[in-house]
């Protein structure tokens, strides 16, 4: 009845959800035809993989003002060098909110801890 944010909507979604695996998206995201066959992929080939962090773009970056480029080039950073590195440790700290994907069994293991958490 009153709009709670974003987490408690996840938390809604996951209890909804029926998969074994998850898929998180922001609602101004764009996917690839691709997408979801990449962030499940890893999933396949490793048992232990709980969480895939998908790789965000800025699509204004292309325009005039400073605020998208410098977005864009934040992201390169994250997504194609910190997230890379992470990656190859099979660690990944933080996945995106724009787009990620989560095995069931991860998500669950600590929905009630995530949904209580407090700053």
């Amino acid at each position: 009845p009153q709009n709670k944010g974003k987490r408690h909507a996840l938390y809604r979604g996951f209890h909804l959800g029926t998969g074994e695996v998850f898929v998180t998206v922001d609602s101004d995201s764009e996917v690839s035809t691709d997408t979801l066959r990449n962030l499940v992929s890893p999933f396949v080939v490793n048992e232990n993989c709980g969480a895939v962090a998908g790789n965000i773009r800025v699509l204004n970056n292309g325009q005039k003002a400073l605020l998208p480029k410098m977005l864009d080039v934040s992201f390169v950073l994250s997504f194609e060098f910190v997230r890379s590195a992470e990656s190859s440790l099979e660690s990944v700290l933080c996945t995106p909110g724009a787009l990620a994907a989560y095995k069931r069994e991860a998500v669950f293991g600590c929905l009630e801890e995530w949904i209580n958490q407090t700053f």
